[in-house]
């Protein structure tokens, strides 16, 4: 079977992505928020989920990287965020070559391969890389929606909506700015009330982030940033 000629330079630009991550991925020191990560992923081993409120962010992305804090493999956390990076550079080349063609989207790859800060990024243990990826995702799927109006497509972009919320607050006002897109980009009325009932079940599926996030305001408020700034100064 021939391998198209852009698939091959979509695999190379993936491996010049991947090595620009995996140089001194062991030099890089930790960072406040890195630390915070541990801390928070470490909390929620000791069982301390259901009293949620020390961390200042959903839990997803904690509860995530705690099978890793457990094997006490920070190089494997490392790897497993590099690896998110990664893919997220494979969405954005389907999300531009379906918004306008190949070259086009063979130079995103390239473009976000080669970012300094996406490749920072991809080395921090913290949500926002899984968090890009996520969103990428959704902006695919999206598009997928607008053009063929079909149920599974909206599912996936449900689905992805509820993974972002559970990844980070802010996520909210992302779906906020594709809600408008939808609405200026589609003239379906079919669509557009299927997507909005999907909006609710997102909705009614994160309630429990709304709890969550209220534990954490009425916690954060008083002394829980100060005890979080004392627990990253004991690790240093």
């Amino acid at each position: 079977m021939k391998i198209k000629k852009s698939a091959i330079i979509l695999i190379f630009i993936l491996f010049i992505a991947l090595a620009l991550r995996l140089v001194h991925i062991n030099d890089k020191a930790y960072g406040t928020d890195e630390e915070h990560s541990i801390i928070s992923a470490s909390e929620i081993i000791k069982g301390s989920l259901i009293d949620y409120k020390d961390y200042g962010n959903p839990p997803l992305f904690f509860l995530l990287i705690a099978p890793f804090i457990m094997l006490k493999s920070i190089l494997m956390l490392k790897l497993f965020t590099i690896l998110i990076g990664i893919l997220s550079i494979i969405l954005i080349y389907f999300l531009t070559y379906k918004l306008f063609d190949k070259k086009i989207g063979l130079v995103s790859a390239f473009l976000l391969a080669v970012s300094p800060m996406h490749v920072l990024f991809s080395q921090h243990i913290r949500v926002y890389i899984l968090l890009m990826m996520v969103f990428i995702a959704s902006l695919v799927y999206l598009y997928e929606l607008i053009k063929s109006k079909d149920n599974k497509k909206l599912i996936i972009l449900m689905t992805l909506y509820v993974i972002a919320i559970y990844l980070h607050y802010f996520s909210a006002i992302f779906i906020m700015a594709q809600m408008i897109t939808l609405l200026v980009l589609n003239r379906d009325k079919t669509l557009l009330k299927r997507y909005f009932v999907g909006l609710i079940i997102v909705g009614i599926l994160s309630l429990p982030i709304f709890y969550i996030f209220t534990k954490q305001y009425n916690y954060m408020i008083g002394q829980g940033e100060l005890k979080t700034i004392e627990k990253v100064k004991l690790i240093n």
